[in-house]
């Protein structure tokens, strides 16, 4: 084999390792009808209409989900973005705990923008 040859097999072989993660991770977080961005907008809309408990069913969902996915995440996306994500989702789950209105708005509003751009296929600066 050629050195040209082993290189495109090896880049060919890469390629389709990160799409498959790609799509798995699409998959585990997507699940259901919702996306998980829609089920973290939901969380800040219950909020707002003082609906506690349907904030922590969804909140607890969203946490099974992550749970679900975050290896799939943390793989593919091995950077700060997926860090932060991470303890800014902690620290959401500890808001609705404390049914902090307005922590709970910010967390929530930012998630969203965290997890589209750490699951988008080419990522915003």
């Amino acid at each position: 084999m050629t050195q040209r040859r082993i290189t495109w097999s090896l880049a060919a072989i890469l390629f389709v390792i990160m799409l498959t993660l790609y799509l798995y991770q699409y998959d585990y977080m997507n699940t259901g009808t919702t996306s998980f961005s829609d089920k973290l907008t939901f969380i800040r809309e219950y909020a707002k209409q003082n609906d506690w408990s349907s904030t922590q069913k969804i909140g607890d969902s969203v946490k099974r989900i992550w749970k679900k996915g975050h290896a799939l995440a943390a793989i593919s996306h091995a950077d700060d973005q997926y860090s932060v994500l991470n303890v800014s989702l902690l620290e959401l789950q500890r808001a609705v705990e404390s049914r902090n209105l307005h922590k709970v708005g910010k967390l929530t509003g930012y998630n969203v923008l965290l997890f589209d751009h750490l699951a988008s296929a080419s990522p915003k600066k």
